[in-house]
């Protein structure tokens, strides 16, 4: 079995989000006019949001480490945070995309995938804080972190994809 350093992958994944929010603040900013702005809007927060909450909480586990807890409570405590981040932000997403249900753009299976992924999260973040399983919090913990990432991913690539459509060649 290959071994795993935790905290270099949470550092990566912590990494790859920071670049999806770049490059889709990039992207939103070179855009042009369309029927699809308010959709391309909406998935550009709910990115962002999602983006920079995973950056937060790839890096919490790591400065936790750093007051010598025992290792258990790094990842129960960061669990907690993650479950408090998504009860904090949920509310404005999920009000963002039953907006965006009937607007020229919106792609349905994209959103029930992303929800299916956050919803992965947060059963993770829940077993984590809870400490089950026990002697895996860490694994729980970071495949938490890499349902959201995925999420992240979708969210940028609908909206790169409806940037580019708006430029492609007729």
């Amino acid at each position: 079995m290959t071994s795993v350093d935790v905290f270099t992958l949470l550092l990566t994944v912590a990494q790859v989000s920071v670049a999806f929010a770049g490059f889709g603040a990039i992207a939103s900013g070179i855009s042009r006019r369309s029927e699809e702005d308010s959709v391309d809007a909406g998935r550009l927060i709910n990115m962002m949001v999602t983006a920079l909450s995973v950056t937060i909480l790839a890096l919490l586990p790591c400065a936790l480490a750093l007051f010598a807890l025992p290792e258990d409570w790094v990842w129960r405590a960061s669990a907690v945070a993650a479950l408090v981040t998504f009860i904090s932000f949920a509310p404005g997403v999920v009000s963002r995309v039953k907006r965006m249900t009937n607007m020229a753009g919106f792609h349905r299976r994209a959103t029930y995938t992303s929800y299916a992924l956050l919803a992965l999260a947060i059963l993770l973040f829940m077993s984590c804080a809870l400490g089950l399983p026990a002697g895996d919090l860490d694994a729980s913990y970071s495949t938490a972190l890499l349902a959201l990432l995925t999420a992240t991913a979708i969210l940028f690539f609908r909206m790169v994809f409806s940037l580019l459509r708006e430029v492609r060649p007729d």
